[in-house]
């Protein structure tokens, strides 16, 4: 029987009393697991599940306990009702509203490297688009909050660092972004996306080295999500070496225009456009009346997005032992096959990519060499200290610098395969 809005927030308020305080911070494993998963059933909602209830219940009492709890009583430990100043009924009411409110919609907002050249808007998949944050678009991440909340949010590190003229990617998704831990949403994690998209515009170029040397080395690299109304839900950070990597990074501004041969050829998608549509048909669902060729056409498009991700993750890593482990990982995603050994793969990677017998033999050797390279360091054969000589021809940058140019050169093989090859494909409304 369904139960009523009382009812429910009556549930959420048991809940609420068995939830034990400790320093002001709530205990997550005090509440009642069954009166979770009753109160989980008054929602017929997918999203909503025992570790969502939970992470909301905690989130809103986190933020009530440290707003009304006074200082001076933060070494007091024991149930909510102890707490005469927290109001339990209108604390299970606010937790009520929120879950009864999902999915909801959020804006994951990623800044991409520098570009010279003005971007259009581009609209990768359904909810996800490249653009450059001018006019409206930069005025509408403004913070909107009271001077009192902003300065604490500044103190914080919660402010967005987004400026205007930045080239972003924003990724709607649907579902609900806690302000402290849980993040559920539907469709691809967006940080994937992020890495797969970046990992194919610097395959094909369309991302390269900047000639500008004059700038800031960043320490972290932020990303934030915003809800429908704008307003900064959370600030995110990823690995250091993102920032590191990417501040170096910028958009080769002849790949937004048409060439003298393009335009011979009558052609009228710049590369930037051919690039962008690679990746949207990468993630589109592929069609086909026959169920097996859906099947092969999507086990490709895996394979490139996986090997896309994992090419971007060796290139930014900044240790040469773990780019080595990111580069064999991705030429495993790419070869997407497990029976096959070493040699084996390296026969197939430079019959795609070799032009001549003797290109055929040196990436085979040198395939061979990065498998093997790899296989010390994660079998532990030597210190990674000693990691310069764990390869038999020389010096480890040089083994990384040979295999890092053949990985380049199968990734555009495998894009371009995978982009100009696949069947019939339609965009995934997610």
């Amino acid at each position: 029987m369904k139960k009523t809005k009382s009812e429910v927030i009556k549930l959420i308020s048991k809940i609420l009393s068995g939830l034990t305080i400790e320093e002001r911070i709530p205990n997550r494993e005090s509440t009642d697991k069954s009166t979770v998963r009753e109160t989980v059933r008054c929602f017929a909602k997918g999203i909503i599940d025992e570790e969502l209830v939970e992470e909301v219940i905690w989130s809103h009492t986190f933020k009530e306990t440290l707003e009304k709890i006074p200082h001076n009583e933060r070494n007091i430990s024991g149930g909510l009702s102890k707490f005469q100043s927290i109001d339990k009924n209108s604390l299970a009411t606010s937790v009520y509203t929120t879950l009864a409110s999902l999915p909801k919609d959020y804006y994951f907002i990623f800044k991409l490297p520098k570009s010279t050249t003005a971007i259009p808007t581009k609209k990768i998949l359904y909810g996800t688009e490249i653009l450059s944050l001018s006019g409206k678009e930069f005025a509408r991440y403004q913070s909107k909050k009271e001077s009192r909340d902003l300065l604490l949010d500044m103190a914080s590190g919660r402010t967005p660092q987004l400026s205007e003229g930045d080239i972003v990617l924003r990724v709607k998704r649907r579902g609900y972004v806690d302000e402290y831990g849980l993040i559920k949403t539907t469709g691809v994690d967006p940080v994937y996306l992020l890495k797969v998209v970046l990992g194919i515009y610097i395959s094909l170029g369309v991302i390269k080295r900047s000639s500008d040397t004059n700038f800031r080395i960043l320490i972290e690299y932020n990303y934030y999500v915003f809800d429908k109304n704008n307003l900064l839900v959370r600030s995110l950070r990823e690995a250091s070496d993102n920032a590191s990597y990417l501040i170096r990074m910028a958009f080769s501004p002849e790949h937004f225009e048409l060439t003298k041969l393009d335009k011979i050829m009558k052609k009228t998608k710049t590369r930037f456009d051919e690039a962008t549509e690679i990746i949207t048909k990468l993630f589109s669902k592929p069609v086909s009346k026959h169920p097996k060729d859906k099947e092969i056409a999507a086990r490709y498009q895996r394979q490139v997005k996986n090997g896309s991700f994992w090419f971007y993750e060796m290139l930014k890593a900044q240790e040469y032992h773990v780019k080595v482990i990111y580069m064999v990982t991705a030429f495993d995603s790419l070869v997407g096959v497990k029976s096959l050994n070493k040699e084996e793969k390296a026969v197939l990677i430079a019959n795609l990519i070799g032009r001549n017998t003797v290109e055929l033999e040196v990436i085979k050797e040198e395939i061979i060499n990065i498998y093997t390279l790899r296989n010390n360091i994660v079998h532990g054969e030597k210190e990674i200290f000693t990691i310069d000589k764990y390869s038999r021809k020389g010096s480890l940058n040089i083994a990384f610098y040979k295999a890092s140019w053949i990985l380049s050169r199968f990734l555009f093989n495998r894009v371009n395969f995978v982009g100009l090859g696949l069947p019939e494909t339609k965009k995934v409304k997610k």
